[in-house]
């Protein structure tokens, strides 16, 4: 299998990797250390590898993942996007490519998981055949919202307490790798921008069964970065066009987000 281009050496695993945890990334440095360290004090009692899909960063992203004790622990290897093409969903796509693990897991760097088994709970809960993919629960950053700016805390408000049950975002879902392959993917063409999570996972639910991992994840979204309204605007701007082009896909399979349209009409007035 080719190796990723760019890749950081480290330290490779005795064994092949039951696990590939696949992270995109992009002048990260202020949350990847947190990331990396939920990820290096995990319990597995197998082996796993960790790839990094980089998207052009500019800051020092790359060494903060080539200096982490967790190269000591997994396969850890870093790949360079191209400029054309270095958004989340090509990111995990590109990441899968080269993957080695029978389950792929999907996670993003801004994240920290609050469970020390969580590696073991996805892949155990694989042991059922008829379960295809795992879903998580995810909080917000309650703990850290004083480490954000002022416009990060205006951001950040509105999730203070939320609590996500059996989520299924990208942010820590995993798959198999066989029945990913066979369904082909993430759909990079027709949702680049957003909306690939629930495209993904209209197509699993028809292959089998997304089973709650019972894995407790934070984000931790923009932390360490500087908010601004004109930043705000954008990102909003940015999720309305994405909701322009998932809408369809949420409504005709609203039987299986039930809240989409309150969480629309939110987006609406916000």
């Amino acid at each position: 299998m080719t190796e990723p281009s760019s890749s950081i050496k480290t330290v490779a695993s005795a064994s092949k990797p039951l696990l590939s945890i696949l992270i995109p990334c992009k002048n990260e440095a202020p949350t990847l250390p947190l990331a990396l360290e939920s990820l290096a004090i995990q319990e597995a009692d197998f082996a796993f590898e960790v790839i990094f899909a980089d998207g052009c960063s500019t800051d020092n992203s790359a060494e903060i993942i080539r200096q982490h004790a967790l190269n000591q622990k997994a396969a850890v290897s870093v790949m360079a996007l191209p400029p054309e093409s270095h958004g989340m969903t090509d990111g995990w796509s590109a990441a899968a490519k080269v993957a080695c693990g029978a389950y792929l897991l999907f996670m993003q760097s801004d994240v920290r998981i609050r469970d020390t088994h969580a590696l073991k709970k996805v892949v155990a809960t694989f042991g059922d055949p008829e379960v295809v993919a795992t879903s998580f629960t995810e909080v917000q950053a309650d703990a850290e919202f004083a480490a954000y700016d002022f416009w990060g805390q205006v951001f950040h408000a509105r999730h203070l307490g939320k609590r996500d049950e059996n989520e299924f975002d990208d942010k820590f879902n995993a798959v198999r790798r066989e029945v990913y392959e066979r369904i082909g993917g993430f759909d990079v063409e027709h949702f680049a921008l957003g909306g690939e999570q629930f495209d993904l996972r209209v197509r699993l639910l028809e292959q089998g069964e997304i089973r709650d991992a019972g894995v407790l994840v934070e984000h931790l979204h923009g932390l360490g970065k500087r908010f601004s309204p004109i930043g705000m605007l954008k990102k909003y701007c940015r999720n309305a066009e994405v909701n322009g082009v998932t809408t369809p896909l949420y409504w005709k399979h609203r039987d299986i987000e039930p809240g989409f349209m309150r969480e629309l009409i939110l987006r609406l007035v916000i």
